[in-house]
């Protein structure tokens, strides 16, 4: 093989199905691609396919192969650990078929070039009517990958270009012992390397129809143990179901024979026994009657006198109760004032320290007003509204800038102390020099 006939040489992989028939073409360098992970096939998915690589000359004809297997991933990608040389493979691969052009190189499990691969390689079918070779051909025969086909040129000569030989040069002259012995060598090698050839091939096509054979010899014996285990677990369940149906029958015949029996004496005395269990009936069914409804008379009777007594005690009680609350109202309305007067009476002082207001001195009357509602009391002392008040309150007890900052959390910035409720200012007394400075520009904006 020169350097121009290979340069001139398609490559190509083909996927092959299990029943050898050829689901897939790419070009080599397409299915690098696939190898460098730039595209996936989803419907090899875990799955291990075989695969094909065959080099093409310009007529389309396979010169070498390698059959090889390829494992995907779960998501369809090849598996990245894969690493047979393909092209060294070819090359040093051995003889194999006549496929059109010769014989081929061939590259498979048993006609390895390269042992440790032979894992990862696999033989064609060789036998009629699957001959994966064959399928080989006829798919690259069909050119379904668009190659470039040219047909094989046979030089012409020109009449003008052929010349009469001399008289004495029309006849052969006798080979020379040396010459025929070269020619019997040839002929022999030729000859021996042609019985090599076959011997592969029958070789090959043996290995295949023994495998096949062991194979098929495999799924039968399988098929025969799946169906004695099948027999056995039939014959085994028949039995069971045959013992059943015996028990089965056996008891219905005794199930029959009895009812048949208590038939025969209920219609003896059918009549008799009918006609006491119906005057038997009756008289019970009256009786319970009777009884139950002296029953529901007493009950009747009994919850009525219940009623009556409820209804009686429920007005005594509502009477006491009116009673009660009025002596409350005149214990709240009396209890009160007189004790504010007894210990004002007595001399007692009033006296309430409250914030802004100091200490006030309270008379009867102001004492119920404040203990009323003391913040009402205090601010109204003070000149100023409860509201008013309570804002200044908060802040004589906590006297911090009460503005937002623009995360949303108070400014609480310390501000000096306004004592009196009425120099209180809201929007001013309650905040720092820089949020009043900035509601003062906003005020004059608007």
């Amino acid at each position: 093989m020169n350097t121009l006939n290979k340069a001139q040489r398609a490559e190509a992989v083909l996927f092959f199905d299990e029943e050898g028939s050829v689901i897939k073409e790419m070009l080599y360098h397409e299915f690098e691609a696939l190898l460098d992970a730039f595209f996936a096939l989803p419907q090899f998915a875990q799955r291990r396919v075989r695969l094909a690589y065959v080099t093409i000359d310009l007529q389309l004809c396979i010169r070498s192969g390698v059959f090889f297997y390829l494992d995907f991933t779960r998501t369809g990608a090849a598996d990245p650990n894969w690493n047979i040389p393909l092209r060294e493979m070819a090359e040093r691969a051995g003889r194999g078929p006549d496929l059109g052009a010769g014989p081929i190189r061939l590259a498979c499990r048993s006609q390895c070039p390269i042992s440790w691969h032979q894992p990862s390689l696999w033989d064609p079918e060789l036998v009629a009517g699957r001959n994966d070779l064959i399928e080989l051909r006829e798919c690259i025969k069909r050119n379904q990958l668009g190659l470039a086909r040219t047909e094989a040129v046979v030089d012409e000569v020109k009449p003008e270009q052929l010349h009469m030989a001399e008289e004495h040069q029309w006849y052969v002259q006798e080979p020379s012992a040396s010459t025929v012995h070269v020619d019997l060598a040839n002929l022999e090698q030729e000859h021996q390397a042609k019985m090599d050839h076959l011997v592969r091939q029958q070789r090959l096509r043996i290995l295949a129809l023994t495998r096949k054979h062991e194979e098929e010899l495999v799924q039968l014996k399988q098929e025969a143990e799946h169906l004695q285990t099948a027999l056995a677990e039939q014959e085994r369940m028949n039995g069971m179901l045959m013992k059943k149906l015996e028990q089965e029958a056996s008891q219905y015949r005794s199930t029959r024979n009895e009812l048949t029996q208590q038939l025969r004496a209920l219609e003896k005395n059918s009549e008799y026994k009918l006609e006491a269990f119906k005057i038997q009936f009756e008289a019970e069914q009256q009786a319970r009657i009777e009884t139950a409804v002296a029953d529901y008379k007493e009950q009747l009777a009994i919850r009525e006198v219940e009623l009556a007594y409820r209804e009686e005690l429920d007005s005594q009680l509502e009477e006491e109760l009116e009673q009660l609350k009025a002596k409350c109202a005149r214990l709240e309305a009396g209890s009160g004032s007189k004790l504010l007067e007894r210990m004002a009476d007595s001399g007692v002082i009033f006296v309430t320290y409250q914030p802004g207001a100091g200490h006030m001195t309270l008379s009867r009357t102001d004492v119920m007003r404040f203990v009323e509602s003391p913040l009402a009391y205090t601010a109204m002392h003070c000149r100023v509204t409860q509201p008013h008040y309570e804002q200044w309150l908060s802040h004589y007890k906590h006297p911090v800038c009460q503005r937002a900052l623009p995360g949303g959390m108070p400014c609480s910035k310390p501000l000096q102390r306004v004592d009196s409720p009425s120099q209180f200012i809201r929007g001013e007394s309650d905040c720092c020099l820089q949020h009043q400075t900035a509601a003062f520009l906003k005020n004059q904006a608007g």
